[in-house]
């Protein structure tokens, strides 16, 4: 109240479940999203909910769209541009893209560190401090 802000979206920010085995992020995304829909049904005069999707089992993970939207009332997905060395723009991804075009439902693509060899090429030759700190921190 004090700095005005009257509703915030909650999610599972870095390191979310994309990068972890098929079957614990499936298992994970289940229990965040439920426990963000807890958090939203109890206070929805303040909270909406981005779920957290197991991109690294992407038809579970469009399932578990579908359901966050329509069973828990979420608004939307943050899912982040890469799952280990896979992009979101691979057709392993696009079930998560149906779903989420068939419900009209947003998904807030997060910033994410670039891959190593992005990284060095973009970001590098300065001292190690320096390079992280473009690479993470938005610079580019």
């Amino acid at each position: 109240d004090a700095t005005g802000l009257d509703v915030q979206v909650l999610s599972l920010s870095t390191p979310g479940v994309q990068d972890l085995p098929p079957a614990t992020a499936s298992l994970l995304q289940g229990i965040t999203n439920d426990l963000i829909a807890d958090s939203v049904r109890a206070h929805p005069d303040r909270f909406q909910g981005f779920a957290a999707l197991a991109t690294s089992a992407p038809t579970r993970a469009a399932r578990e769209l579908e359901r966050a939207i329509t069973e828990l009332g979420l608004n939307g997905a943050m899912v982040f541009p890469r799952t280990q060395d896979h992009t979101l723009d691979e057709s392993r991804f696009w079930p998560i893209f149906e779903v989420a075009s068939a419900l009209n439902a947003p998904l807030y693509l997060h910033p994410q560190e670039p891959v190593p060899g992005v990284r060095a090429a973009y970001y590098g030759g300065f001292v190690p401090a320096v390079d992280d700190a473009c690479a993470r921190f938005g610079v580019g």
